[in-house]
């Protein structure tokens, strides 16, 4: 994943890269963040957010919340291989 600069403010730079789950745009996600614009839909909104299950498959993934405009996102938990 690339955030992309596109806006005011980008705290991290021109560009920044990750890796992170793309949610389907049907579900309200969007790709906005601070002055970032990431290349695809990773910020998913909380109403949706609370009820969804995440299911790591391999690997461990980082689960962050928080709003689109904060300058950081609350570490929620950390998932490893087979967990959700």
């Amino acid at each position: 994943m690339t955030w992309t600069c596109t806006d005011s403010p980008c705290p991290w730079g021109a560009t920044d890269h990750g890796h992170a789950v793309v949610w389907p745009a049907a579900l309200g996600s969007t790709n906005k963040r601070l002055g970032y614009t990431a290349s695809g839909t990773v910020y998913l909104p909380a109403s949706v957010a609370a009820d969804t299950t995440i299911a790591v498959t391999s690997g461990s993934a980082a689960v962050y919340a928080g709003e689109p405009n904060a300058p950081s996102h609350r570490h929620l938990a950390t998932l490893a291989s087979g967990s959700s």
